[in-house]
């Protein structure tokens, strides 16, 4: 046993030494206290994974679009033509479907499978009519639209026939129908309004063709460097991409990712379809754009007969969006657009009569009458001049001198002019939205839309 004296020596030296090395001391004591702690969460939490990014996360950003159960994740929509239906295993609540929402490819699917489609769009699916790959009955499309403004907009086609989405699909219940909206008025609104007013026009068109199959069309790349830098971007369009293929899923509906043959290894359009501002295609990437359409079909849909494409020549907007001069395809065939009749302008047909018709609606206002003679007080509407004249002046030679001095009948030449100032068609379809705002960087460009071209 050590006596006292040992003792107290043995402690002075310990303080002396904790006095001479107390930093080290101190370092010493704090890395053995990390190290301990680092070891025992180590063992603690070695038996988890590291947590991934799940559905739930992911329809996080899409709140207030998309209707979510209590975990936060996505509820599919089930369509009446669908088999989707929830069941249970091990406890869990799954999907049970029989249809992918983004379409496969099938080498043997035929042409004329096109003759079941019908396409909505801007100015890009203008041009699928423009250049022959589509009928023109089969589109309808105009230059500048955004899907805002899509269903309080009137349409024309090269026939001349003018729609409403609504009177267009209750008269052309097609068994497919490809919506191509979206490039326009991207930098004109928030993210959400984009989103909820997209998922708006998709819903609307469910409700007016329940039996057809829908299906929504990626947004085509762009040149980032090209003339509407300013108003539409890739990394944009990219983004909006995994919003449609998210609605396509929650709608029960398809998604066609047609991007993937028009953009090159840079994630730009490619050079070859670029019509040389960044946004249009030239009549070549139709030719891409067709042969995808018809490889990626919905199941189900006839692909038997010959695929035609009716053509009338395009002009005002549809001539407009021909960027080059190209021959038309083999299957064109060029027809001259039939007349409006009167009786097509019931609800589900035509909005707006041609132009022909409302000149004969004009002929009901009066024209004025000859005043000297009872004979002519009831000439027929359509008669000329020279006619109401002759009549006159047959029935009066036997009097005497008095037929051929005849100046007043001549009136009646000067009150045929009237009806001259015809009222034009009355809708030109230049309702145009204008959501964007100018940016610097592309002053030089109009602003509200990239389809406004001169």
């Amino acid at each position: 046993m050590m006596d006292r004296e040992k003792r107290r020596n043995l402690i002075r030296k310990i303080v002396r030494f904790w006095f001479k090395h107390e930093l080290a001391i101190a370092i010493g004591l704090v890395l053995v206290f990390i190290s301990t702690m680092i070891t025992v969460l180590y063992v603690c939490f070695s038996g988890f994974e590291k947590p991934k990014k799940t559905e739930p996360e992911q329809g996080k950003e899409y709140a207030g679009i998309f209707d979510t159960d209590n975990k936060g994740q996505i509820v599919r929509q089930p369509r009446k033509n669908r088999n989707i239906s929830s069941v249970t295993t091990s406890g869990e609540e799954v999907l049970e479907e029989e249809y992918q929402t983004i379409l496969e490819y099938n080498a043997d699917t035929k042409p004329g499978y096109m003759n079941n489609c019908i396409f909505l769009g801007d100015s890009r699916t203008v041009a699928m009519v423009s250049y022959g790959f589509v009928s023109d009955e089969n589109v309808l499309a105009k230059v500048g639209i955004s899907h805002t403004g899509v269903l309080s907009s009137t349409f024309m086609q090269n026939c001349g026939k003018q729609y409403t989405v609504e009177s267009y699909l209750k008269s052309h219940k097609a068994p497919v129908i490809y919506i191509n909206y979206g490039v326009n008025g991207m930098n004109g609104i928030s993210e959400e309004k984009y989103e909820k007013t997209y998922k708006e026009v998709v819903e609307k068109i469910m409700d007016l063709a329940p039996e057809s199959e829908i299906v929504l069309m990626a947004i085509w790349p762009v040149d980032d460097n090209g003339a509407y830098r300013g108003s539409v971007k890739n990394e944009w369009i990219d983004k909006y991409n995994e919003f449609l293929k998210t609605l396509a899923e929650y709608e029960g509906i398809f998604y066609l990712d047609v991007d993937k043959t028009l953009k090159g290894s840079d994630g730009q359009i490619k050079g070859e379809y670029d019509a040389g501002d960044g946004l249009h295609y030239r009549a070549c990437a139709y030719t891409a754009i067709l042969e995808y359409i018809i490889h990626h079909p919905v199941k189900g849909i006839p692909d038997d007969g010959e695929f035609v494409v009716k053509y009338v020549k395009p002009t005002g907007d549809f001539k407009k969006m021909m960027k080059e001069t190209t021959s038309l395809p083999a299957n064109v065939q060029v027809v001259e657009p039939e007349p409006v009749e009167q009786e097509q302008t019931d609800e589900e047909a035509l909005i707006t009569p041609s132009p022909t018709v409302k000149q004969e609606q004009k002929e009901e206002v009066p024209t004025p009458t000859a005043k000297p003679s009872p004979t002519v007080t009831k000439p027929p509407e359509n008669e000329e001049p020279d006619k109401t004249v002759t009549p006159d002046v047959k029935p009066t030679p036997t009097p005497a001198p008095e037929p051929e001095p005849t100046p007043e009948p001549e009136p009646t030449v000067e009150p045929t002019k009237e009806p001259e100032p015809t009222p034009t068609p009355a809708e030109e379809p230049t309702v145009e939205p204008k959501p964007a705002e100018p940016t610097p960087e592309a002053e030089e460009v109009k602003p509200d839309n990239p389809d406004q071209t001169e």
